[in-house]
């Protein structure tokens, strides 16, 4: 055996010099070596078996194309066995061991050894693809030496042909092509080994979302009376109008929780870094600016969790205030001589208990979410979005709105 280099141009050389034994297992077959099997036959070699993949799959890696498939239908006897991605060829003059180069993935030139020649070995490598075809006494009985070698070669479970992969025993049909052939139109394959060099781009600016959760604490909470002090106070219309069945909680104007400072300080932040682009765009900001901003905001979490941390006592003691002095409002009424009398500590805790029974307003942690989002190609081509952002940001004027480079360069002689 012997490492060799083995390109397309070189398989259809010993095609061509094949004499009367060709016989060719590979995932797929290009254009170099489909014209090469077609010549041979146009000689009046004998048909060449051929054995490919047979499905669109082989084509999206770079394994030769579906569209050789009609000629080699009629120049070959063409066969199909999923899944091959090895290769073989044996002639009367040689046999070869070789692995395809996947075009569409690996973007290097055939360099280095891609292949093995046997040449002792001959005999068993045309043995070998015979058994795969399914066809065991195609070629001339071996002599004793050549047997012994298959021996020495392969288990003798091979030898004897028992349990071996076999190539599907239908040809490949018209039906086959035209279904790869529709499957490779509907979703054309991908050149990846071009992708690897394609430009790429990094934005100078991007979306940004910043907004504060469970900060509106019992704002518009509305309590249901108890009926033990719906009737106090009817005469007095400013109560009544005031009270009726209903009464309405608002904590945050007694409750110095530190949200308003929080969200003043996040306005701050989005004034100083961000703009707005409004509708559909919402902010943007400049990605050379994202630590600064990223600092900022990660100082307002830490304000956030202290302020979360008294928040509880907080909202207890501005709903107790609240609640106090709505009884106090009560308890300075004339009332009629039918109604029980209550003090004022006793008319706060049934307004305390009526608002548990309720389910009203609860405190609620604050928390800051924040979202970064890249914009994409067809937004920074837009003109009119790009007129917006460079309004916001006059010393973008000049420039793309991005930095394009690329993303991978195959190195000389790779």
């Amino acid at each position: 055996m012997k490492g060799i280099r083995l390109t397309s141009e070189d398989l259809a050389k010993h095609i061509r010099d094949a004499g009367d034994t060709c016989l060719l297992i590979t995932p797929g077959v290009d254009a170099v070596v489909a014209d090469a099997l077609r010549e041979r036959l146009e000689h009046g070699a004998t048909k060449a078996s051929v054995v490919i993949d047979g499905s669109h799959h082989a084509e999206r890696s770079g394994y030769g194309t579906t569209g050789t498939w009609r000629d080699l239908r009629e120049s070959t006897e063409l066969r199909a066995m999923p899944g091959t991605r090895l290769g073989l060829l044996v002639t009367d003059c040689g046999a070869w061991i070789f692995a395809p180069r996947a075009g569409k993935l690996d973007p290097r030139e055939d360099v280095g050894l891609s292949a093995v020649m046997l040449e002792a070995d001959q005999e068993a490598a045309r043995a070998l693809s015979e058994r795969i075809l399914g066809r065991l006494n195609k070629f001339p009985q071996t002599d004793v030496g050549t047997r012994e070698r298959q021996h020495e070669i392969l288990p003798s479970a091979q030898v004897h042909g028992e349990d071996e992969p076999r190539a599907r025993d239908e040809p490949i049909t018209e039906k086959d092509v035209a279904q790869a052939e529709k499957a490779i139109e509907e979703h054309p394959p991908r050149d990846y080994a071009k992708e690897r060099a394609i430009t790429v781009y990094t934005a100078f600016v991007g979306y940004i979302e910043m907004r504060l959760v469970g900060a509106s604490l019992g704002k518009g909470a509305r309590l249901k009376v108890p009926e033990e002090l719906v009737e106090r106070g009817l005469g007095e219309n400013e109560l009544r109008q005031r009270i009726n069945e209903s009464v309405k909680i608002n904590l945050e104007e007694e409750a110095d929780t530190g949200v308003r400072e929080i969200n003043e300080r996040l306005n701050a932040i989005r004034a100083l870094y961000t703009r707005q682009l409004g509708e559909p765009h919402g902010r943007i900001y400049r990605k050379r600016q994202r630590q600064e901003l990223e600092d900022h905001l990660r100082d307002l979490k830490w304000e956030i969790a202290q302020a979360n941390s008294t928040l509880g006592e907080k909202f207890d003691a501005a709903l107790r205030k609240q609640l106090d002095d709505l009884a106090e409002t009560y308890s300075r009424q004339t009332v009629r001589a039918t109604l029980p009398e209550l003090t004022k500590e006793e008319m706060s805790q049934l307004l305390l208990k009526a608002w548990h029974e309720a389910g009203a307003a609860r405190r609620r942690e604050v928390k800051l979410e924040v979202t970064f989002k890249d914009l994409t190609w067809e937004t920074l081509q837009d003109d009119a979005l790009r007129e917006r952002i460079v309004q916001q940001f006059p010393e973008l004027e000049r420039s793309t709105l991005y930095r394009e480079y690329q993303a991978h360069a195959p190195e000389e002689g790779t």
